[in-house]
């Protein structure tokens, strides 16, 4: 039996642990959702996939408090990383 034949449970719908599983981490240059663009992404599938991604911010700036969470340089991510656009849509697709 799949998960789409599974009977939902009352409390919480399909039940988190029955579906398929992924994990997912972001790195932004910044706080603000309207405003912060992905620096890097990782996605993590069950079956133990990585797929990563490492964007070029469209010329943004990766300010020093970023950094510092991230350890991922503007230079850095301008000289290395792909097309923004092309990145938020292959996460978006995956």
């Amino acid at each position: 039996m799949n998960a789409h034949q599974l009977e939902p449970t009352r409390e919480f719908g399909l039940s988190w642990h029955i579906g398929q599983l992924a994990s997912y981490d972001c790195e932004t240059n910044g706080v603000n959702t309207a405003e912060a663009r992905i620096v890097s992404a990782a996605l993590v599938r069950q079956d133990g996939t990585v797929r990563e991604w490492l964007s070029d911010l469209n010329g943004a700036e990766i300010p020093k408090g970023a950094y510092g969470v991230h350890k991922i340089s503007t230079e850095h991510a301008h000289a290395h990383g792909r097309p923004a656009k092309e990145v938020v849509e292959e996460i978006a697709d995956a």
